[in-house]
């Protein structure tokens, strides 16, 4: 029962930090249509979503999975709980932004996934995910935001 309940709060601190990135997300696309054209400012407000993160105690799977080889196996699923826990909080704001995001995002990013080379690709996202884990562990170690101001934008 205990483990029940654990799990279950992890899922709603999961989806909180789905749509509080999310909302950095937003922010982000919007300093970046060519209408404001100001990219850097997304980047630096996009970090605030992370250090929201921080503040509220959320359950981000990139501040998350970077635990997983100091744990046993059993943190799995809780790793597992907090992506789909993110992916929902994302998914939830997507719907209830007040901007059409699909539209603003293929405006920007038109003409730039023809030739998509994959590797790159993902090699930009495992450097993302240090990135953020060298942050999150930063502010669990210092309590502070520095890491995240420097890492995310």
């Amino acid at each position: 029962m205990e483990s029940r309940r654990y799990y279950e709060r992890s899922l709603v601190r999961s989806i909180l930090a789905g749509m509080a990135i999310g909302i950095g997300g937003c922010v982000f696309i919007g300093c970046s249509l060519p209408k404001y054209n100001v990219p850097w400012v997304g980047s630096i407000l996009f970090a605030v979503g992370l250090c929201s993160v921080f503040m509220f105690g959320f359950d981000l799977y990139t501040g998350k999975v970077g635990y997983a080889v100091n744990n046993k196996i059993d943190y799995i699923p809780y790793v597992l709980v907090v992506i789909l826990g993110n992916f929902i909080g994302a998914m939830i704001l997507g719907y209830i932004a007040p901007v059409n995001i699909a539209e603003f995002s293929s405006t920007l990013f038109s003409g730039k996934l023809e030739d998509i080379d994959y590797l790159r690709v993902l090699f930009k996202g495992i450097l993302c995910g240090i990135l953020m884990y060298i942050a999150v562990d930063y502010y669990k170690r210092e309590k502070k935001f520095l890491a995240a101001m420097l890492c995310v934008p």
